[in-house]
């Protein structure tokens, strides 16, 4: 088997963040803490930062055999290697599971598509084409 761990951006990280303050700051500052709106929304932040915190510590692409294993958070998706039609360099906003915005597109089994960011690109490239070759 084969890890390929996601390029992270740190614009990714800081929008994150700013999000994850930016919705806790007013209810910290406005709300009474005797109030159960506090309460609940501490809570739902928290399970926010942990969601989120899942997904920059367990977003990885694995090979192995002819499957490919995309990984993020408690998020996944699996793909025979053998239904991979093509894979295309992409910079882009659009989400999937990965942490940067320089992206492979991958299409696969009837034009469906997902969108991921391996750290070494050209190597996760090499890798599925050597697992093409071999089935």
């Amino acid at each position: 088997m084969k890890r390929f761990p996601s390029k992270i951006d740190p614009l990714i990280i800081m929008l994150v963040v700013v999000g994850l303050v930016g919705g806790l700051l007013p209810t910290l500052l406005f709300v009474d803490t005797s109030e159960l709106a506090f309460w609940l929304t501490l809570l739902t932040m928290a399970a926010m930062v942990l969601f989120v915190g899942s997904l920059l510590l367990f977003t990885y692409y694995d090979i192995d055999g002819n499957q490919l294993t995309v990984r993020s958070g408690p998020l996944y998706w699996t793909i025979r290697i053998s239904d991979i039609a093509d894979i295309t360099p992409i910079h882009t906003l659009l989400s999937g599971p990965a942490l940067s915005l320089d992206k492979l597109q991958i299409r696969y089994e009837n034009d469906r598509r997902l969108l991921i960011s391996p750290k070494d690109k050209a190597q996760f490239i090499a890798a599925i084409n050597a697992q093409r070759r071999l089935a």
